[in-house]
């Protein structure tokens, strides 16, 4: 079971890095409803330089290798420890995007006309929770 929820948290890292990667060097396949909105489909702010995008696309491929790293294949480099504490911290991450900031994403969100609110409830909430309860059971399951 451990296994199943490593290579399902895995490949979604993998997959959501790619996209990332995809998106810096100039992609726009599954771009569109990305970026937050105002009430009024106004953009929130500016959207993320390609070297922010880079850096989520690295930051997403160690959250791979970080969940891979239970399977004890680093156990020879890294202490396994190390990888606990960073599941934690990824599940502590998910959570908090799953659950949102009140207005523009996530659970509690109150703006929900725009094409991200539509998006967010429709995939990337539930891509959040489904992420942090994957890391949270593989924790569990020790």
């Amino acid at each position: 079971m451990k296994i199943i929820l490593i290579t399902i948290n895995t490949l979604l890292f993998l997959f959501l890095s790619g996209l990332h990667i995809h998106w810096a060097l100039g992609g726009k396949w599954a771009y569109e409803g990305v970026f937050p909105q105002k009430a009024d489909n106004t953009p929130l702010g500016k959207q993320p330089t390609k070297a922010a995008t880079w850096v989520v696309a690295f930051g997403l491929l160690m959250f791979a290798l970080i969940t891979t790293g239970h399977t004890g294949i680093f156990d020879t480099w890294l202490s396994p420890q190390t990888f606990v504490i960073g599941l934690w911290v990824i599940a502590i991450i998910f959570l908090l995007r799953t659950i949102g900031e009140f207005k523009y994403v996530g659970l509690t969100k109150k703006v929900k006309g725009t094409l991200f609110a539509h998006r967010d409830q429709q995939i990337y909430t539930p891509l959040t929770l489904g992420i942090t309860l994957i890391s949270f059971l593989i924790l569990w399951l020790g």
